[in-house]
């Protein structure tokens, strides 16, 4: 089942940028990169990696955690966050168990942190995990943040700035942590009033810093709905395809925060001031969506647990909904540990395996990276510089963590 991201950002116009005073450009085969007061806006029409140069995953994972011949006890669900630790360990945060389990090089559990509960030490939703080098980790659950040794001795836990409290109006929702204790949130606003056709609704980004500042980066607009049906029964829809916004936090410190709208390829890049450093962009050609990958989308959410009691009057909506003449740029990002963009292409079906284009710290496009069937970009993906950590899941929906081998070799 694809799960699609929620949130929606479509900040300040790069043309307003591009057209600023004290612009310098450079050009060469494959980019440009033009420089307009102190923000590098990189745009890309080809890859720069040669055949010897790309990079691959292996296909075989040097490690798996978890799944159907997992020993009881040993089962992973409900996975919502990862991070490697020193000594080639994994964490694994689980939302349902209120519990971060940590493994060794071999796959062996060596320690489970917390339980179910809002009490110290405890978890209720354990949605961002982050190394604090060099043996501290940090654990970002609802609205605190919780402090560990990795032999699970519980520091300290710091509450973040109230939901409400970066616009009165709107709501909050801590999404990632990083090594210096920042918070990447998205901040949702409701309509006044209830909406009719189709709307986007506000949505912005926010960081909350490691002293208790709060910077917002700015508002833009959520996922892409249509409001359709008649009287009681009149609800959202969110059609296959939709437009909707991305954001993520990540790379070596000082960290990048990367927002974006996959209605074009462009992905902005922030400091923690709050200032766009980058933009990037890369050329592509729309796709127009074909009958078939629509008719495949409802065969898929008709299959779906959350669906069935709702099933009618959503049958009514997606005969009626209004699907647009073309793909995504994109779907979502990540930035790894070495400063690398990842963005992962549309698939128009689950059907086959996920690609990221990959862009070099400095904006470039580099080249794409296929990854093994049965892969999930949520959570995060965590990618070093030789591994690649994500989670899989079977046919039957079973979860497992895989760690594969990164080959990167040349540059």
């Amino acid at each position: 089942m694809r799960r699609t991201s929620v949130l929606g950002l479509l900040l300040a116009p790069a043309t307003a940028l591009s057209a600023s005073c004290g612009a310098r450009t450079e050009a060469g085969p494959s980019f440009q990169v033009r420089d307009s007061a102190g923000v590098e806006i990189v745009t890309s029409t080809a890859p720069a990696w040669s055949e010897r140069e790309t990079w691959s995953v292996d296909p075989a994972p040097r490690l798996v955690l978890g799944g159907g011949s997992a020993d009881t006890g040993e089962e992973l669900w409900d996975i919502r966050a990862l991070a490697v630790l020193p000594g080639e360990r994994t964490a694994v945060a689980l939302g349902t168990a209120g519990e971060v389990r940590i493994y060794d090089a071999e796959g062996a559990r060596v320690l489970t942190i917390g339980a179910d509960g809002d009490g110290p030490g405890e978890f209720r939703d354990p949605r961002g995990l982050a190394l604090q080098p060099p043996d501290t980790l940090l654990v970002l659950d609802r609205e605190r943040i919780q402090t560990f040794l990795l032999d699970g001795t519980l520091l300290a836990t710091t509450r973040l700035p109230p939901p409400n409290s970066v616009d009165a109006s709107a709501y909050a929702f801590p999404m990632n942590i990083l090594p210096d204790r920042s918070v990447l949130a998205v901040v949702s606003r409701g309509p006044s009033e209830l909406p009719s056709g189709i709307f986007r609704p506000d949505q912005g980004a926010a960081v909350y810093g490691p002293t208790g500042t709060t910077t917002l980066l700015g508002w833009g607009r959520g996922i892409e709905q249509e409001m359709l049906g008649e009287g009681a029964r009149v609800m959202p829809i969110v059609a296959p395809f939709a437009r909707y916004g991305h954001l993520t936090a990540g790379g070596s410190a000082p960290y990048r925060y990367a927002v974006a709208d996959n209605g074009t390829y462009e992905i902005r890049i922030f400091d923690g001031s709050g200032a766009v450093r980058q933009i990037v962009r890369r050329i592509v050609e729309p796709v127009p969506v074909q009958t078939g990958w629509v008719e495949a989308w409802k065969e898929e959410q008709r299959q779906a647990s959350w669906t069935q009691r709702r099933l009618p009057d959503l049958e009514r909506g997606w005969s009626s909904m209004t699907v647009n003449e073309t793909l995504p740029a994109f779907e979502r990002f990540l930035v790894d540990q070495q400063d690398h963009l990842w963005v992962e292409q549309v698939r128009p079906t689950s059907v086959g395996p996920t690609r990221y284009d990959v862009f070099a710290p400095e904006g470039r496009y580099l080249g794409s990276v296929t990854l093994p069937d049965g892969y999930r970009p949520i959570p995060e993906p965590v990618i070093t510089r030789d591994r690649f950590v994500g989670v899989w899941a079977d046919a039957m929906d079973v979860e497992t963590v895989r760690v594969y081998a990164l080959r990167t070799p040349v540059g």
